[in-house]
């Protein structure tokens, strides 16, 4: 045995992609086709080895599609339905009234990367006075 690879070019870039194809092809043989034995020949099936060079360098159809269309969104921005543009419930920030009427606060902790939970209140003071004492909390984490 010998092994019929392809060589593949030394010049090729490190970031190319190769990709090789490998089958038995039932037609071809190493033997000779006029030979009366049709063992023989049937036992050394030939393999075929193909290899394709992708270079990266050339953007597939998909990510040039995804370049036009950010492309169009920066251009022409989807015009907003400004009919009816919804007001804040709560004149303070982190706090919203919920749908039976409670108040319920919450803080975005930039630490640790989450909102976090500050409770439910009867009135929109008294979420805002919790929503003011984590704000300082975090000011100082930070400091």
């Amino acid at each position: 045995g010998k092994t019929n690879r392809p060589k593949i070019e030394k010049k090729m870039k490190p970031k190319d992609r190769v990709i090789q194809i490998r089958f038995t092809d039932p037609d071809a043989t190493d033997s000779d086709t006029h030979s009366n034995s049709d063992s023989l020949s049937r036992c050394q099936l030939k393999q075929q080895t193909v290899s394709v060079v992708i270079p990266r360098s050339i953007p597939n159809q998909s990510q040039s599609e995804n370049q036009n269309k950010k492309q169009n969104q920066k251009k022409n921005p989807k015009p907003r339905n400004h009919s009816s543009p919804r007001q804040p419930s709560s004149k303070y920030r982190g706090v919203r009234k919920r749908s039976y009427g409670s108040w319920a606060a919450e803080i975005r902790d930039p630490i640790r990367g989450k909102r976090v939970w500050l409770g439910t209140f009867t009135s929109e003071e008294d979420a805002h006075k919790a929503y003011q004492a984590a704000a300082s909390r975090i000011e100082k984490a930070k400091a």
